[in-house]
């Protein structure tokens, strides 16, 4: 993976869970769980937008690193057609009977493509058969279906005994709440694949890569393809846990289930295998390292990518539904005041025709009468015969306040009283002005006129305010959060996983 990062804008965890999917796929039958029984199979999912989550980017990436290993094996086993349960079992049957005369012998493994998930999930969540098949083949148990067979009125039975069935989709999380179906959830459907979030996480600016396809630097990885010649050699390869590395996964095993016991029931059906995923890819990876006891890194490595795609489907459940379902049939109540609400006031003749024929016109008049947010009214047109009726809402009744009882506040005034001016020593009667007072006044000397006395006091001294200088708003620049989380560095650059792609 280090020498592809330089040349590819791929997410790395969507470039390691498609390659997950592809080589589970080739190693097929000859990878067994611990005891034996079961293939190693890893079913991927890539979730990501249209524009920017580099689904297909990832994928190509992914082709390109296993193209010396297993090229020859995807280009003969992908099948990217299956919408159903027959299509499944006649796919087996025909990559059976092309092999059978091969020096390999009879090769049951196909290696099942889903561009747009979300269209084969509309098709799963309607065939019960198909959705049946897919949980056998995770688990490598043999499946079946009928078909005409020779003779007229017979038929006949494909069986597949040991169907070895690789998978990988992509799906945008827009798409997700409304093709997943709950129902299916809880029955298990989907608690086998291992969604994961990815987006395009860098944008290469080198010029020459212009005039070609930057997949086309990756170059192929050796080491997967001296491990696919090993795994294909002899008998089939039955992994075992080292001393230390079942202790390891046993830790899993049990801090997985607290977190299904804390988590709702539905969430928690996306993920309830996680166990057994953790031990699909630990063994796949033992496998790329042409081992048979499975290491303490593998199981890490492992339970980190395991534990990113909990966190993601996590994430996806959550998700409320663009589209509101439900299974249960409106009643008639509903039904006419959805008529009245999409079409507005109604005649008689035009709610029956709105409601449909389920019901009988008694039923829906008398229905209609009896709800007490429908209005009936009955208008006179002067015509012979019976005068149309109407249905509408009924306008709604303003809400009748309680008045409150008026208080009248008497305020009884104060009679007013004259108030006598104060006698001070400059109040002084007035002289009657006389003969003899007016010849004296002419004799005195004119008396000088008092100096004024200064009004305006002198005024203290301004108190002068210290300016504040206005504090510079620092504008602290957000550092861009890297998009890559604790979980998802971790499940791409976990010890034991990193030889996969050196």
């Amino acid at each position: 993976m280090q020498q592809a990062k330089p040349h590819t804008e791929g997410d790395p965890i969507g470039v390691l869970a498609a390659t997950y999917a592809m080589l589970s796929s080739a190693f097929a039958g000859q990878v067994l769980l611990p005891g034996g029984t079961r293939p190693a199979l890893v079913w991927t999912v890539l979730v990501g937008k249209s524009s920017t989550g580099g689904k297909g980017t990832a994928y190509r990436v992914a082709g390109k690193i296993t193209e010396d290993a297993i090229g020859s094996y995807l280009g003969v086993r992908t099948k990217t057609s299956i919408k159903n349960a027959p299509t499944l079992v006649r796919v087996f049957t025909q990559a059976i009977q092309e092999s059978s005369g091969t020096e390999a012998g009879e090769d049951s493994r196909i290696f099942m493509l889903c561009d747009e998930w979300g269209s084969t999930l509309k098709v799963l969540n309607r065939d019960a058969q198909f959705s049946e098949h897919l949980r056998k083949a995770w688990d490598g148990s043999s499946i079946s279906n009928t078909i005409k067979g020779k003779t007229k009125g017979e038929a006949e039975e494909e069986w597949i005994d040991k169907p070895l069935l690789g998978f990988h989709a992509h799906i945008q999380p827009g798409i997700w709440p409304t093709a997943i179906s709950r129902t299916n959830a809880l029955g298990g459907d989907y608690n086998r694949m291992l969604p994961v979030a990815i987006e395009e996480w860098q944008e290469l600016d080198d010029v020459a890569g212009l005039n070609a396809e930057p997949e086309s630097l990756v170059e192929p990885s050796a080491e997967i393809a001296n491990a696919y010649e090993w795994v294909r050699k002899g008998a089939a390869k039955e992994m075992k846990y080292s001393d230390a590395a079942g202790r390891e996964f046993i830790a899993a095993r049990k801090a997985h289930k607290r977190i299904v016991a804390e988590e709702d029931e539905h969430v928690a059906s996306y993920f309830v295998r996680a166990p057994e995923n953790i031990a699909r890819i630990a063994c796949l990876l033992t496998a790329t390292e042409r081992k048979t006891t499975i290491s303490v890194g593998a199981v890490r490595a492992a339970r980190a990518f395991v534990e990113y795609s909990r966190e993601t489907v996590i994430e996806l459940a959550k998700m409320p539904s663009l589209v509101a379902r439900s299974n249960q049939p409106k009643t008639l109540e509903q039904k006419i005041r959805d008529a009245i609400g999409r079409d507005g006031r109604r005649t008689r003749t035009q709610l029956f025709s709105a409601v449909g024929n389920r019901h009988t016109h008694g039923e829906i008049e008398e229905t209609a009468s009896r709800m007490a947010d429908i209005r009936r009214t009955e208008e006179p047109n002067g015509r012979p015969g019976p005068n149309p009726v109407y249905f509408d809402f009924a306008p709604e009744e303003p809400e009748k306040k309680e008045l409150e009882p008026v208080v009248k506040v008497v305020r009884q005034r104060a009679a007013k009283t004259p108030v006598a001016a104060p006698v001070t020593s400059t109040t002084r009667t007035p002289v009657k002005a006389t003969a003899a007072r007016k010849t004296a006044a002419k004799k005195a000397p004119a008396k000088r006129a008092p100096a004024k006395k200064a009004a305006a006091a002198v005024p203290t001294a301004k108190k002068t305010a210290a300016k504040k200088a206005p504090a510079k708003k620092a504008t602290a620049k957000k550092a861009a959060a890297k998009k890559t989380t604790a979980k998802r560095a971790s499940a791409v650059s976990a010890p034991g996983q990193g030889d996969l792609f050196n």
